[in-house]
C-alpha cells in the first residue's frame, strides 16, 4: 500500500485529510490531492511523495527510498 507524505509540494504546508471528500487539502493555498497523492486542484503541479507501507503483526513498516 502507498501512503502520501502530508507535505504540500507547492507551499510546504501540512495537508489535511478531508474524509467527507476523500482527498487531502492544503490550508495555505487550496491545493487538493487525491488519496493516491495526485494533484486534483492547483496551484500545486507536483503530486505528494508517497511511501510504500505494510503491516507485520503489530508493526507498520515504511519502506525508505
Amino acid at each position: 500500500m502507498a501512503v502520501p507524505n502530508p507535505t504540500c509540494t507547492h507551499a510546504g504546508c501540512t495537508v489535511e485529510w478531508k474524509d467527507d471528500a476523500k482527498k487531502f487539502s492544503s490550508p495555505c493555498h487550496g491545493s487538493e490531492f487525491g488519496n493516491d497523492g495526485k494533484v486534483q486542484k492547483d496551484p500545486a503541479t507536483t503530486p505528494l511523495a508517497t511511501y510504500t507501507v505494510k503491516t507485520e503483526e503489530n508493526s507498520v513498516l515504511v519502506m525508505s527510498l
